[in-house]
């Protein structure tokens, strides 16, 4: 979890062993004032949460997906 100076936390998830099929490129999704990029990568998914909107939260998942791809 990351928060910044307003106090606006931003959330990443990681899940294990997902089946193949499930594999996915970036998607952005919206609950109430949460907003939420899920992707993956063979088996396992990642999601990245906040109160954010999509225009802040997909470079957001941008950054964190190329980090993680080191």
């Amino acid at each position: 979890m990351y928060e910044n100076e307003q106090g606006r936390r931003l959330v990443l998830y990681v899940r294990n062993k997902l089946p193949a099929d499930e594999a996915a490129g970036l998607r952005y999704e919206r609950a109430g004032d949460t907003g939420v990029v899920t992707w993956s990568s063979g088996e396992t998914g990642y999601g990245l949460a906040g109160a954010f909107s999509e225009k802040e939260l997909l470079p957001a998942a941008q950054l964190v997906r190329a980090q993680l791809a080191l």
